[in-house]
């Protein structure tokens, strides 16, 4: 039984009688037949079926085409006409309304249901892309330059404030107009790849100077759902020049990653990084520190940018630095690693960085481990059987006070066993800005997910915030580092 709701419009009462009587034959649910347009306007409102029948001769001073295309204001709903006027004419006015089909007088009943089923299909897959599209919607928002979001047809379905101002002058919507309206591609390329356009034609007939740049949007099975467009005033050489930097700048971020499962005494470790376009601020690490101890940490430096790169990188660098220092019983605990973080940073004047951290120190010999969280989204332990669980230490971010009270948790993990660090960009990409919402869906996907090995677990991961979204619709960094207990 198939389940969905169809409006008939159809005023031969003994045809539209067969057609409900068939409907329901095939498991569909008919919640109204009318036969004038006015009609039309109200049942769809009170039913919301999933489609909608319309003759195009039908009762009424307005006939099935004008009805149809105030439908399709009114609700969006899809349209599948009935005929018995074939002439170029007719057709050519039903077409403008964008229907699901043409179903031409007189037909059969298997005729019906296959144009019904076809066309449900297509809704459904329509749905279904427009639902991934609107993931990317938000990030749009609060791009700091003007973009839209097209679909997989080119037609716009979003752009925010800056694209409406940049090619909007009439004050008419952009939504539903087509791309290649409004801009001219100048570079070919293949149908999911990257392009490029340089003529911009703005509603009002101007022609703005800016750079676009095209981008596919793809579904997590890879699939082609729609494209980010954005628009900027650099030149081609100018953008080329920042975005090689740019790329040397995450491209090197990205090289202190632990692989795909490096191994630590006891441990393997493994994470990805994916960073604003405008620069890597994330920094995540796990390396051998002496004897059976390794060390782990998570950085995520406030801005984006080559300076937020620079601190990060900079901030590893002094963290190394002081694990090799020479003191009492080894190296500082992580309490006391945070602490002289802080005083390097927090006496730097106007302009100083500050960042949030989770460090902590992991031994091979029994699973123990220790951290600090100093600001850091709070670290998930993720059990080879049972639930997952929150560590939620509380600490201050560093850089902001000349002193901040941090607290140590520790645990043991047990082989299997897996801690998980990431950043806030990874949760709010994961599950939105409400950061208990947000863990609780992590967890959840973890548990599902627990039998996979690292590497895949960690991809698991990866695609539960990325969902196939490309760097650009990243309004923060997004990383994750996962650590598991060997047997």
């Amino acid at each position: 039984m198939s389940g969905e709701s169809i409006l008939v419009v159809e005023d031969e009462t003994l045809v539209a009688m067969e057609i409900k009587e068939d409907l329901l034959a095939q498991g569909y649910r008919v919640p109204a037949v009318v036969s004038r347009g006015d009609d039309a306007l109200e049942a769809v409102i009170r039913h919301r079926p999933d489609l909608v029948l319309m003759d195009i001769r039908i009762k009424g001073g307005m006939d099935g085409i004008e009805a149809a295309r105030r439908i399709k204001e009114a609700t969006g709903l899809p349209i599948l006409y009935l005929t018995a006027n074939s002439d170029e004419a007719t057709l050519a006015r039903a077409a403008i309304t964008e229907p699901e089909a043409f179903l031409l007088k007189p037909f059969n009943e298997r005729e019906l249901v296959a144009n019904i089923r076809m066309a449900l299909a297509r809704i459904k897959a329509r749905t279904l892309e427009s639902r991934a599209l609107e993931g990317s919607l938000p990030l749009v928002n609060v791009m700091a330059f003007p973009a839209l979001v097209a679909d997989r047809q080119g037609r716009i379905v979003h752009c925010n404030g800056l694209a409406r101002s940049l090619l909007d002058g009439t004050g008419a919507s952009l939504e539903g107009r087509f791309l290649d309206d409004l801009v001219a591609q100048s570079d070919s390329g293949d149908e999911g790849q990257a392009r490029e356009f340089s003529t911009i034609q703005a509603l009002d007939g101007s022609r703005p100077l800016a750079f676009v740049h095209r981008e596919p949007l793809k579904g997590r099975d890879g699939r082609l759902l729609g494209s980010l467009v954005t628009f900027d005033r650099m030149s081609r050489n100018e953008r080329v020049h920042i975005e090689t930097s740019v790329e040397a700048i995450n491209a090197a971020m990205a090289s202190i990653l632990p692989g795909e499962a490096t191994e630590l005494p006891g441990f393997a470790a493994a994470a990805f990084l994916d960073p604003c376009v405008s620069g890597a601020g994330d920094l995540v690490e796990a390396f051998h520190l002496r004897g059976s101890l390794s060390a782990f940490l998570g950085l995520d430096v406030m801005g984006h940018g080559t300076f937020s790169s620079l601190v990060a990188y900079s901030t590893r660098g002094l963290v190394r630095e002081l694990l090799r220092s020479p003191g009492d019983g080894g190296p500082p605990s992580p309490a006391g690693l945070v602490g002289l973080l802080n005083e390097s940073y927090a006496n730097e004047g106007e302009g100083k960085p500050f960042f949030t951290m989770v460090f902590g120190i992991l031994d091979g010999k029994d699973g123990a481990w220790r951290l600090v969280r100093a600001g850091h989204p709070p670290v998930l332990v993720l059990p080879r059987a049972g639930p997952g669980r929150v560590v939620d230490s509380r600490g201050g971010a560093l850089g902001v006070l000349s002193h901040i009270d941090v607290e140590e948790a520790s645990g043991r993990l047990e082989p299997g066993d897996r801690l998980v660090v990431m950043s806030d960009g990874y949760l709010e990409a994961a599950g939105g800005i409400d950061l208990e919402v947000a863990v609780g869906i992590v967890l959840s996907f973890m548990a599902a997910h627990r039998s996979e090995d690292l590497g895949d677990f960690v991809g698991s991961l990866r695609d539960l915030a990325m969902g196939g979204l490309p760097a650009a619709v990243l309004k923060d960094d997004v990383s994750l580092l996962v650590m598991e207990r060997l047997a």
